[in-house]
């Protein structure tokens, strides 16, 4: 089966070069997700990446011309960008649409499954453009409730979840999020996470705990930054990060043991990752948010090779109960508690509970597990 993903991720490499010079770089974590499920998908089928780069700010670039890459079984095609207001979105639309057009006319091209972002309004035009024109049927790929989203216009949200539930099939992350944009319970195959295997190593002389992730004062950062104050340990607290970090470069000098590291590529992320003393999920407990989301760095933690400390989530918490160093409601008095549990443990214990998490997570979440997921999904769709 061929398939069609509309996307605004890329392959790592690219985006990475892509943030090196952008002004406002680019929110990671949607490209980090829809760029491993893209090879969980080539695990057992060819598929034609549409992408649009994710510039963040209008004019800087002011375009960015058609290319095209293959790797494996993945082709991925990045759209022209036109960066104005007011034109670039419906040229990605229509310049989008005339490359579908030309794949189908390739020869022995039956007719693709066309899988889209779903949270992303352009792309979510895009497909049903495209599905409309060509007879394509739709895989929605849905990852948060829009009404969840920081800075979430509510009439916006609301009409976006409107606009995904006229697909044909879903790929919610969460049951509610299935109950969400899927009332009319079509096909769907819920996708709580996927994580991949990776060879780095640290090459930081001092030890460290180690936050990646948005620095939204929401998900908990400035929580994390006041727990590790109140302690004495002479490790190190290393942030790396995108979003707001004034209050992260004030602490920065008001403790010499805080270092911001700025947004990292995401192999420097691996790296830092595996050479943790422990990876910290601080986000605080919300129930609201948990049913619809999985903090996105949870499983890429739970696979470094490091120890992994998060708060409770009402799915992570039972299934991983003694794999995590959990950390309550993530308060500074809770997360500084965590933090003294697992200074405590020995060096044994921290890599037993590193390698059975890292065991556990690839097992079922990996990209090779993904992908046989995904596959026998789509073998049921015929």
């Amino acid at each position: 089966m061929t398939l069609i993903y509309l996307t605004n991720s890329m392959l790592c490499e690219d985006f990475d070069e892509l943030n090196k010079n952008a002004l406002i770089k680019a929110n990671p974590s949607n490209q980090n997700f829809h760029n491993r499920l893209i090879r969980a998908f080539a695990k057992h089928h060819q598929v034609i990446a549409i992408s649009y780069r994710p510039l963040a700010t209008y004019g800087k670039p002011s375009f960015l011309p058609y290319a095209w890459k293959k790797t494996k079984r993945i082709t991925y095609h990045y759209l022209p960008i036109h960066n104005r207001k007011y034109i670039k979105q419906k040229r990605i639309i229509d310049d989008g649409t005339k490359l579908v057009s030309r794949i189908l006319k390739a020869p022995k091209t039956t007719a693709p499954l066309l899988i889209v972002d779903a949270l992303n309004g352009t792309l979510r035009q895009l497909a049903k453009k495209i599905a409309k024109k060509y007879k394509l049927k739709t895989l929605a790929i849905v990852t948060d409730n829009p009404l969840l989203l920081s800075g979430a216009n509510q009439k916006k949200a609301e009409s976006a979840i409107k606009d995904m539930q006229k697909f044909d099939y879903y790929l919610p992350m969460t049951q509610a999020l299935d109950i969400l944009v899927n009332p009319s319970h079509k096909p769907h195959c819920n996708i709580t996470g996927i994580s991949e295997e990776r060879q780095f190593h640290s090459s930081y002389d001092k030890p460290y705990l180690f936050f990646c992730g948005a620095l939204h004062e929401r998900y908990g950062i400035n929580n994390l930054i006041q727990a590790f104050m109140t302690t004495d340990y002479e490790i190190e607290l290393l942030i790396a990060g995108h979003g707001p970090d004034h209050y992260v470069r004030l602490m920065e000098k008001k403790d010499p043991r805080i270092k911001f590291l700025g947004q990292l590529t995401q192999g420097d992320i691996f790296k830092y990752e595996s050479g943790a003393l422990i990876n910290i999920n601080p986000r605080p407990f919300d129930r609201a948010l948990n049913v619809y989301s999985v903090p996105s760095k949870f499983f890429e933690y739970m696979t470094s090779g490091a120890p992994t400390m998060s708060t409770e989530h009402e799915l992570l918490t039972p299934k991983y109960e003694k794999l995590v160093i959990w950390a309550g409601s993530g308060s500074p008095s809770e997360l500084k508690t965590a933090l003294v549990q697992f200074m405590a443990l020995s060096n044994a214990a921290r890599d037993r509970m590193a390698k059975k998490a890292k065991e556990t997570v690839l097992a079922e979440f990996g990209i090779d597990a993904i992908g046989d997921t995904l596959n026998q999904f789509l073998m049921s769709l015929r």
